[in-house]
């Protein structure tokens, strides 16, 4: 099969402008880790936790490229290489590789933690990601097909990753595009809530998210402190379950995260302030978040989303 792609943006056509090496794939991931955002409740929700970190003992000796936080649902290792993805030979094979460092997790994990004081990583999932220029055919349709498994039966994601720039390069344009390669049944949790009886279904977030703007209404004139008061800091773990808009700007401009729903329709208006909602839910904080809501009142049943 001959394949032809050609890229336009703005009226300027574009020419694929290689990345040429895996330390500026890897230095363009950590500046745009959108871009590893394979499903679209993790978009403005990944953050890399680490880099170029290294383990050498007798079982393993090397350098991981990435370890990646999505949410507060996943951890993932990341292994970056600047060509073809392929199940290649085993010196060359980035599976292998990615399987060796899923094997070692743990102490990739402990390496991060000072850098992270106050997050609670327990309840994380783990995942396996592969980032390349393309990918042979055969292994995405093994990958598609779930035939492929790592480390305690981890199913991997493969992402290619390709530049572009302007034909006119005194324009100074580009653009980059991410595809995603992975079964179903990766990184996937299909569970959603219904609120008080609606038909409309909330994921983790959203759920909170409604629960707080439902309990709003219902307590018109409610402070920030009685707020925070009847949805306690504890409940999401780190950054809190309700903020004043300023101190989560503040928030997020130290860290460099998006770590609350802070869109004009997202937006909660009190008295005194206007507030937003914590996007970092996951299985722990939200079975915790539930049984409080319930408590106040609310009615929250879980539904499974068809596949």
């Amino acid at each position: 099969m001959h394949s032809f792609r050609h890229v336009t943006a703005n009226y300027q056509a574009l020419q694929e402008w290689s990345f040429g090496h895996e330390v500026f794939i890897q230095a363009y991931l950590m500046e745009n880790p959108n871009a590893l955002a394979f499903s679209p409740e993790f978009v403005d929700n990944v953050q890399i936790l680490g880099s170029q970190l290294t383990i050498n003992n007798a079982e393993c000796n090397g350098r991981l490229d990435l370890l990646v936080g999505f949410g507060n649902e996943y951890l993932a290792i990341v292994e970056i290489k600047k060509g073809r993805l392929s199940e290649a030979k085993k010196s060359e094979n980035v599976l292998a590789q990615l399987e060796l460092y899923l094997e070692h997790r743990k102490i990739f994990l402990q390496k991060i933690l000072e850098d992270h004081k106050g997050t609670d990583f327990t309840d994380r999932k783990w995942l396996g990601i592969i980032v390349g220029a393309s990918i042979d055919p055969q292994l995405v349709a093994k990958l598609q097909a779930g035939q492929i498994k790592l480390a305690d039966g981890i199913l991997p994601i493969a992402i290619t990753v390709k530049r572009y720039r302007a034909a006119d390069k005194d324009a100074g344009n580009f653009l980059v595009f991410s595809d995603f390669y992975y079964n179903e049944k990766t990184g996937k949790d299909y569970t959603k809530y219904r609120l008080d009886g609606q038909d409309m279904e909330f994921g983790k977030g959203r759920l909170v998210l409604e629960v707080i703007k439902s309990h709003v209404r219902k307590h018109p004139g409610i402070s920030l402190d009685a707020l925070q008061k009847d949805f306690s800091d504890t409940l999401q773990g780190s950054v809190g379950v309700v903020r004043s808009i300023d101190v989560a700007k503040a928030y997020e401009s130290s860290s460099g995260q998006k770590r609350f729903y802070s869109k004009s329709e997202d937006l909660i208006e009190l008295k005194n302030h206007t507030i937003v909602v914590s996007n970092q839910w996951g299985k722990g904080n939200i079975e915790r978040f539930i049984e409080h809501a319930r408590v106040l009142g609310f009615t929250i049943n879980e539904v499974l989303s068809p596949k």
